[in-house]
């Protein structure tokens, strides 16, 4: 008979610096934090104040502190913290959303149009290129590459990250990691560029709430579908993607024109880049691309493949610090972390291990765990008469998009097949 094991998750740090002393005497502890409450600091981690306040209800200190810890929270780690809590919590959404796509096949005949690949690759984006202003944009690009002049990063777009990308430069740690930062490149173009009528067609706003009682009785919250979530909008997403990523081969051609200093392996794909990858990395890095022309093709084919590729090497970077401890008299499995950071994403695979999944409120687009409640589009903060108008009415009008979709799409078809 096998023998099971329980899993503990184990956070092990320095209470003190006494690394001189022969004798531990109480320097490392281990602080055991269950699952529900890492899913408490991803999901309502939100701001500083939300992060602080956890940790102190944890007693644990955040990631970044200095030994000896006294229980003195550094902004700047709190800052960290909180960006580490935004980016799990991105990943959870969009595994959430690319769970029920279908197979490649299917995504190939409707690129992208009828499928959550869109809603996805706006929470996918936030890994890799995060929104952000313009002076913000530059000083991310001068981290990536210190020597890049001001001038010139203060006219960099995000289409020239990923040529600078493909040609050697901000590399990445495999070939699905490489694939992410372009596709998320390109959705921030398309998000960056998409026309005010595009918008104004496709979103859906209600009133908000302002009185008092409506507040006590949670309908505070405006209804906002965003432009992407629709079908007219995921049409017009799917063709620009593509329109993006021909700008994004046209660019290389220009530098593959000036040769870049005489460099030659500018014609393959990913450059010099490849150079820089280890032997494990190597073996372990995904396909082998030879020019970016196909990569490129490949990823906006199939980009909810490539997402979920991506996702899981993003995953595997941030838990490489974790350790496991069997304990078989106890049949416990400890999961030892030195940080907070890898025991969120360890808190995502557990999840994902036990098929534990979440759904987009219809309303107000927060995220909830389902239970029973599989075919459940709303959540407990919308109660009273106008919910239940708003979601009729939403339903509404995502179906008659869908229908003029699919009649586009069948007339396209059409066109195609006549003499």
């Amino acid at each position: 008979m096998g023998l099971y094991y329980s899993t503990d998750m184990v956070l092990r740090w320095y209470k003190a610096d006494d690394s001189q002393l022969k004798q531990d005497r109480g320097r490392t502890q281990y602080t055991a934090i269950s699952n529900d409450a890492l899913v408490d600091l991803r999901e309502h981690g939100i701001t500083e104040d939300n992060v602080r306040q956890w940790l102190e209800e944890n007693h644990v200190p955040p990631d970044g502190y200095t030994s000896p810890y006294d229980g003195t929270i550094s902004d700047d780690a709190l800052a960290e913290m909180t960006k580490s809590t935004a980016d799990a919590r991105a990943v959870t959404r969009a595994y959430s959303l690319l769970r029920d796509e279908g197979d490649d096949e299917q995504e190939k005949l409707y690129p992208l149009v009828l499928s959550n690949a869109i809603p996805a690759l706006h929470e996918f984006r936030e890994l890799f290129v995060p929104e952000e202003t313009k002076e913000q944009h530059v000083w991310r690009l001068r981290n990536l590459c210190p020597d890049m002049p001001l001038g010139i990063a203060e006219y960099y777009g995000y289409k020239d990250e990923a040529i600078s990308m493909l040609c050697g430069h901000f590399s990445r740690q495999s070939n699905y990691l490489a694939a992410g930062y372009v596709l998320s490149c390109i959705w921030a173009d398309v998000e960056a560029n998409v026309p005010d009528e595009v918008v104004k067609t496709a979103e859906f706003s209600s009133r908000a709430y302002k009185s008092e009682k409506r507040k006590q009785q949670g309908d505070n919250i405006s209804v906002h579908i965003p432009w992407y979530d629709n079908f007219l909008g995921q049409h017009y997403a799917a063709n620009a993607l593509v329109k993006f990523a021909k700008d994004i081969l046209n660019g290389l051609k220009y530098y593959r024109r000036k040769g870049v200093d005489g460099n030659h392996k500018i014609y393959t794909y990913p450059g010099a880049w490849r150079e820089v990858i280890s032997t494990y990395e190597s073996a372990n890095a995904g396909p082998r691309w030879e020019t970016a022309d196909e990569m490129l093709l490949n990823i906006t084919s199939y980009p909810s493949k490539y997402m979920k590729l991506a996702l899981d090497d993003y995953i595997n970077l941030h838990m490489k610090d974790i350790t496991y401890n069997y304990d078989s008299r106890g049949k416990k499995k400890r999961l030892m972390s030195p940080t907070l950071d890898a025991m969120l994403y360890a808190a995502i695979v557990n999840e994902q291990t036990n098929n534990v999944r979440y759904r987009k409120c219809l309303l107000c687009n927060r995220y909830f765990q389902l239970s029973n409640h599989v075919t459940r589009m709303y959540c407990d903060v919308h109660r009273g008469p106008n919910a239940k108008y708003y979601r009729k009415r939403i339903e509404e009008v995502k179906k008659q998009q869908a229908e003029e979709i699919v009649k586009m799409l069948m007339n396209q078809l059409g066109n195609k097949g006549a003499p």
